[in-house]
């Protein structure tokens, strides 16, 4: 059974269509990091993925889908509430 964060997480990515946001997605979620005793293993990897391609159309500076992932992101996270 999927924990409600693991669930938005897993929805949120969802938002990423575009095959670069994919692949960058895949890369940060795949990557050796140190998780805290705060939060599983998949929620961080999940947040980890989430970070990068916001960080991603930031410094690319595509801010239009910028807008567009983070008014889903939102969305995704109010329905849960």
């Amino acid at each position: 059974m999927l924990s409600h964060k693991r669930r938005y997480c897993l929805e949120i990515e969802g938002c990423f269509h575009r095959n670069q946001e994919q692949a960058i997605a895949r890369r940060a979620r795949n990557s050796n990091v140190n998780v805290p005793k705060s939060s599983s293993v998949q929620e961080y990897r999940s947040s980890t993925a989430f970070e990068a391609v916001l960080g991603f159309l930031y410094e690319t500076r595509q801010d239009e889908r910028l807008q567009d992932v983070m008014k889903q992101a939102f969305s995704i996270t109010l329905r849960g509430m």
